[in-house]
């Protein structure tokens, strides 16, 4: 599993992925670049949303998640 922070306008939020070839996401010039090509740094779209939901599969859920 991969763990990807991204910031944007001031607000930062992460997804969980499976760090494999197959799994891509899109840089801003609409070209995808593999999860296991990414690097500290590389700037990649996302979607802001309401900060008290978050997206699994694509859908909108309500979820908190804390790490210790």
């Amino acid at each position: 599993m991969l763990l990807i922070t991204a910031c944007a306008d001031g607000h930062t939020g992460s997804i969980l992925t499976q760090n494999a070839e197959t799994v891509r996401l899109t840089n801003p010039d609409g070209k995808t670049t593999s999860v296991t090509q990414l690097k500290k740094g590389c700037e990649i779209l996302v979607a802001k949303d309401n900060l008290s939901f978050g997206r699994h599969f694509g859908r909108r859920i309500r979820e908190t998640i804390q790490e210790m």
